[in-house]
């Protein structure tokens, strides 16, 4: 029997995220090694930014399971095509403008387009 992911599972998930976020200089030098030194402190931030926006992942897929199992598959998959129009300009734009720290705002800015965009259309199925 499968037990449905409840919020213990998210406080794990979360702490995990957390630790990321403090241990990202260990990380980054740990996996780069003594020689690539140059760009440390910017994969620092890039990798803690991206930290912060994993955060909201869970409730993006979360409420993606919902809209499937409601059979709302034509509004599950009008959001995701919503969200893809919206990465191609905010990706290019935040890409062009603030390089590798853009980006990784990007992915925070684009799971909680998914996560909140699934939630108003589950949401909308209850009323």
């Amino acid at each position: 029997v499968h037990k449905a992911a409840g919020w213990g599972d998210y406080g794990a998930w979360a702490w995990r995220r957390l630790m990321q976020f403090i241990s990202a200089d260990f990380i980054v030098r740990f996996i780069s090694g003594k020689q690539n030194v140059q760009d440390v402190g910017y994969a620092i931030d890039v990798l803690k930014i991206m930290s912060i926006g994993v955060l909201f992942s869970p409730f993006g897929s979360f409420f993606f399971q919902l809209l499937i199992i409601q059979g709302q598959k034509k509004s599950a998959v009008k959001n995701i095509f919503s969200v893809v129009v919206i990465n191609v300009f905010t990706a290019s734009t935040m890409a062009y403008l603030y390089g590798g720290i853009g980006m990784a705002i990007n992915l925070c800015l684009i799971v909680t387009f998914i996560a909140v965009f699934n939630y108003f259309s589950y949401r909308k199925k209850l009323s």
